[in-house]
């Protein structure tokens, strides 16, 4: 018992092993024998959640640290963590909500408007930075996404910050 005890996934499970090992009747260890599993496998499911939340948690780091590689995507991520491409947009869309490709697509569109508000980069530096590959195709999809283009929502962005100044000052 005390190997056990200096053990912290088994320490979980020493009363019962005590219950286990001063059984009497057979009803009773059948009892205690039962509870051991039940004990058993909700720490196994346990860590496979904690292991999942952690590959999550890598894999959405690594979707930050290379957001602007115009490669990124599915078959990347897949390759980049030893899994198949089934797995990872099955895991992903499990653990997030939503589909890896709509997810990158977010991410660069919302680094893009903080990039559009906050610097003087062109559009054709801003899709470089957030992975785009062609000026054209992120402007389509900027527009369909916010309903105006990058160039308007800059103006916007300006007009209301500084309508935002006078009213702070």
């Amino acid at each position: 018992a005390e190997v056990l005890q200096q053990q912290p996934f088994y320490s979980d499970f020493v009363p019962v092993l005590h219950k286990l090992i001063q059984a009497h009747h057979p009803e009773d260890f059948q009892k205690e024998t039962l509870q051991l599993i039940s004990d058993l496998c909700s720490k196994i499911n346990e860590g496979h959640r904690n292991s999942d939340k952690l590959l999550c948690d890598r894999m959405l780091e690594y979707i930050q640290l290379h957001i602007s590689d115009v490669n990124l995507g599915l078959e990347q991520i897949a390759e980049e963590f030893g899994y198949s491409t089934y797995y990872v947009s099955r895991f992903f869309r499990e653990q997030n909500n939503e589909n890896l490709k709509e997810y990158i697509s977010t991410l660069r569109l919302e680094r893009a408007k903080v990039l559009l508000k906050d610097t003087q980069l062109s559009v054709n530096e801003i899709v470089e930075k957030v992975g785009y590959i062609s000026p054209s195709s992120f402007i389509r999809k900027f527009k369909v996404a916010e309903g105006m283009t990058p160039g308007e929502y800059r103006r916007m962005e300006h007009i209301s910050g500084k309508s935002h100044m006078e009213h702070t000052s």
